[in-house]
């Protein structure tokens, strides 16, 4: 009995070495300035695409989804920035440091890193623009400003963390949810390793941002849908 549970064991460890080896080499596959379709999950309505470009050492990702909530609750959470680290890939806090309009804020961020690799930190300016009778959708940009604070040893600062999201209203009750960006976590973690990390980035944390927007707080029309400072 012992025999075969050791057997099964090793099987099973010999299987999922194979898969990720055989993802990690797929991963390294070069195909330059074209999107590649990388995981379409039919269930979650959830499609992720990444590119390599040709300035740029790290994958570029592009997200299309479909969340089930009003874009009203959307944006509540958007704008909710300490919540951030609730469902954000990797992300222990999140704080204002600088309110510079309804629509604008300056945030600093702490990533949680694997272990034996430095743990993350990130300044980022984010600007809101909502939704109009001349633009039915609303944008979130996310942009890094990794020189807007000294570094803060033992944290590693982020050198991008780009990124634009669309908000479409389909109906009263779905939203479509698009992402297009590109991160670099800076240090000298090897390539690979950090685009196979950022392929899964994206998909937590839209599985995350769904679970969160569910809660009654963002449903609440009391509740803001511009940034306030803390």
């Amino acid at each position: 009995m012992k025999f075969r549970s050791l057997l099964f064991l090793s099987l099973f460890f010999c299987s999922s070495f194979a898969q990720a080896t055989d993802e990690l080499d797929d991963l390294r596959a070069v195909n330059k300035n074209e999107w590649r379709l990388l995981k379409n999950d039919q269930r979650q309505k959830i499609k992720i695409w990444t590119k390599n470009e040709d300035d740029k050492p790290i994958r570029s990702f592009k997200v299309e989804s479909v969340i089930n909530e009003p874009i009203e609750s959307l944006m509540r959470l958007g704008a909710d920035i300490p919540a951030m680290s609730r469902w954000f890939f990797q992300m222990k806090s999140a704080k204002v440091i600088k309110l510079i309009s309804a629509h604008e804020v300056i945030v600093y961020l702490v990533f949680d890193a694997p272990l034996g690799v430095p743990d993350r930190d990130a300044i980022v300016r984010i600007t809101m623009f909502p939704m109009s009778s001349k633009q039915p959708y609303s944008l979130v940009k996310w942009e890094a400003l990794p020189d807007h604070l000294p570094l803060k040893p033992p944290f590693v600062r982020m050198q991008a963390a780009n990124f634009t999201a669309k908000l479409t209203p389909l109906n009263e009750r779905q939203t479509a949810f698009d992402t297009e960006g590109y991160f670099n976590p800076g240090g000298n973690d090897p390539v690979w390793a950090v685009n196979f990390m950022q392929t899964r980035a994206p998909y937590v944390s839209l599985l995350g941002y769904r679970r969160v927007v569910a809660n009654p707080k963002y449903q609440d029309p009391s509740q803001p849908q511009i940034f306030q400072a803390e």
